[in-house]
């Protein structure tokens, strides 16, 4: 791997940097990859990576066992990946980003910007935008398959074929979500036009804002938040405002386990379910807390 920078048993500075339309042919990490047995540290700021390509994963960017920094950088129109059109995380790794910018993406799989592994320790993400990301499955923007911190971030016209068009939460992750906005985010096929929190996750969502996303596919549900049937599934919204999403069934949020809403407000968001499937919150099945101050559903 590492069609540009192969990083080996070294810190690494990248900084004020352009690395574009390089490839892996057959391997991870298009742009940047990092070896395994080295535990490496790398550091990106104020740089471009763009156009690259990856014939596994990672077109962009691929860790494994790495600690990653990013910082005011932009990553565009990676493509060609399996998983994770920008970066993809694997064991043992872990990112902060901060101040950077996603956009145009693409994978053949999930995670259309951003593939965080099971394996993997910990993503953090504030100030950063989202933009346009596709996967041809789950997870337009973000696949997160552990756990994450993300604030103040914007999500915008990202989407999936599958479940999550901005955000698709598996494997037991706890993910928050604080202050942050999801703008014209949908799947086309299934479940979350925004975020689907799936497989046991516990999703917490603060202070954040969701409008004109979608979950688009025949009787899919959950414009803007589908969390899932698991046992253990948990979804937290609190101090949140949900603004004309759509979806066949909760048209805002259509929650199949244990859900929490406070101090947030519904409005002009739509089912379209002809029997009645909530507009704003469809078939919730165990409410942990009831709502408080929320507007008029649509």
């Amino acid at each position: 791997g590492g069609g540009g920078i192969y990083v080996s048993g070294a810190s690494t500075v990248i900084t004020g940097t352009t690395i574009s339309h390089n490839r892996s042919t057959v391997d991870d990490g298009g742009g940047i990859a990092t070896d395994y047995a080295t535990a490496d540290v790398i550091t990106v700021t104020n740089s471009i990576i763009s156009g690259n390509q990856a014939g596994d994963d990672g077109a962009g960017l691929k860790l494994d066992n790495a600690v990653a920094f990013v910082e005011n950088s932009q990553f565009i129109s990676n493509t060609d990946a399996v998983d994770g059109g920008a970066i993809h995380v694997d064991y043992g790794s872990s990112v902060t980003l901060a101040g950077s910018s996603f956009a145009l993406n693409t994978v053949t799989d999930d995670g259309g910007a951003i593939f965080f592994d099971d394996g993997a320790t910990i993503l953090v993400v504030t100030a950063t935008n989202f933009l346009s990301n596709t996967a041809a499955d789950g997870g337009g923007a973000l696949y997160l398959a552990k756990d994450a911190i993300l604030a103040d971030t914007l999500f915008q016209g990202n989407q999936a074929e599958s479940r999550g068009g901005a955000i698709n939460i598996t494997t037991a992750s706890v993910v928050t979500v604080a202050g942050s906005t999801f703008v014209g985010n949908s799947s086309l096929s299934s479940d979350g036009g925004a975020i689907a929190n799936i497989e046991d996750s516990v999703l917490t969502v603060t202070d954040s804002t969701f409008t004109g996303n979608t979950a688009l596919g025949s009787e899919m549900d959950g414009g803007a938040i589908y969390n899932g049937s698991n046992t253990d599934n948990v979804l937290v919204v609190e101090g949140s405002t949900f603004n004309g999403n759509r979806a066949f069934e909760g048209g805002a949020i259509r929650s199949r386990d244990r859900l929490h809403v406070s101090n947030s407000t519904f409005y002009n968001n739509v089912a379209t379910d002809a029997t009645g499937g909530g507009g704003a919150l469809g078939r919730i099945h165990v409410a942990i807390a009831p709502m408080s101050r929320n507007g008029i559903c649509g």
